[in-house]
């Protein structure tokens, strides 16, 4: 059901609240559907944990406030909407991990299995076998999930019965993918207890867990799952910045629309452009009171309200469009 907008606006078909990452990919796809899509936006900046950040004087330095490497972005949604011609730009981590310890050794493994297996050697030669069977395992994983016809990562989501049988009902893979911690699966891998500390964080990033508690392995599985630049399993830096992910997408998005955004002179930077039409592409939540009276829960209003009262920045988004009559803002 299409939402009236406030007078001589038009319709919007889909209203996406929140423009992160996520939300921009979703309007890019449902522009290049042939919907009307509104894009809303609480912070004076487009991207969610995908952005960047100008934190100190100097312009020079821009940061990566949140999300830091990219390595989940499925390549179909680059080629689909073409977002290498609207900037994105990524360089493979390799060596992807480097540690060093207190006895002056170090570690360093890469997008090479017969590299690690030498390096593991080198500082541990009885568990370079047994690293390899780690790597071999996640790799396993990968294949049965990310594999066409079966790329989980497309489509309906599988629920654990259909895994299970992508899997192979093999018990070692479901017990990684649902049960077990990252410690436990290392360490019947490896014994050296450097390697073991090294790899351990694997099954951490972007947990409150520790590498004993259930479920942590899983999370190196989908760490290992992605594809960048046609390297399995591998991550990299954007060039520019995390936040040019997100540009990218919203370039498409524009693109798709018919419309023009204007980002501000420097994006993700909290200086704002003004709006020029009487409405803005993206806007902040307290901007909800152009929502026609019924189109937006009570209940959300009253949330919404009370976020809007502690917010202190009541300047427009970056992420502004100026569109034409054949399209609704987004």
């Amino acid at each position: 059901m299409a939402v009236s907008a406030p007078s001589g606006e038009g319709t919007w078909d889909v209203i996406v609240v929140g423009a992160g990452h996520n939300g921009l990919t979703a309007a890019a796809y449902l522009a290049r559907a042939g919907r009307t899509v509104l894009v809303l936006e609480a912070r004076n900046r487009i991207g969610g944990a995908c952005t960047l950040e100008h934190p100190f004087e100097d312009p020079g330095f821009v940061v990566s406030p949140c999300a830091y490497l990219v390595g989940l972005l499925h390549h179909r949604v680059i080629d689909e909407l073409d977002l290498r011609r609207h900037g994105y730009r990524v360089h493979v981590v390799d060596p992807h991990l480097w540690c060093p310890f207190d006895d002056g050794t170090a570690l360093s493994l890469w997008d090479d299995s017969a590299r690690n297996h030498q390096a593991v050697a080198t500082m541990s030669p009885g568990d370079a076998d047994g690293y390899t069977r780690y790597e071999q395992l996640f790799g396993r994983i990968r294949q049965a999930l990310r594999s066409e016809p079966h790329d989980t990562w497309v489509g309906d989501a599988p629920d654990r019965p259909a895994l299970e049988d992508l899997l192979g009902n093999d018990p070692e893979l479901i017990e990684v993918m649902f049960e077990e911690s990252i410690a436990s699966v290392i360490e019947r891998h490896v014994q050296d207890e450097r390697l073991r500390t090294a790899l351990h964080g694997q099954g951490l990033i972007g947990t409150w867990a520790g590498p004993r508690d259930p479920g942590t392995a899983a999370i190196h599985a989908m760490h290992s799952m992605g594809t960048i630049e046609g390297r399995e399993g591998a991550w990299g830096y954007v060039q520019g910045g995390m936040g040019r992910v997100s540009f990218a997408l919203a370039a498409a998005a524009e693109e798709a629309l018919s419309s023009r955004m204007e980002p501000a002179s420097e994006p993700g930077r909290s200086s704002p452009t003004r709006i020029r039409e009487p409405h803005s592409g993206c806007f902040p939540m307290r901007h909800r009171r152009r929502l026609p009276t019924g189109c937006v829960p009570g209940a959300w209003r009253g949330r919404s309200s009370r976020s809007t009262a502690r917010s202190r920045d009541s300047r427009p988004s970056p992420l502004q469009a100026r569109t034409t009559r054949r399209t609704a803002p987004w």
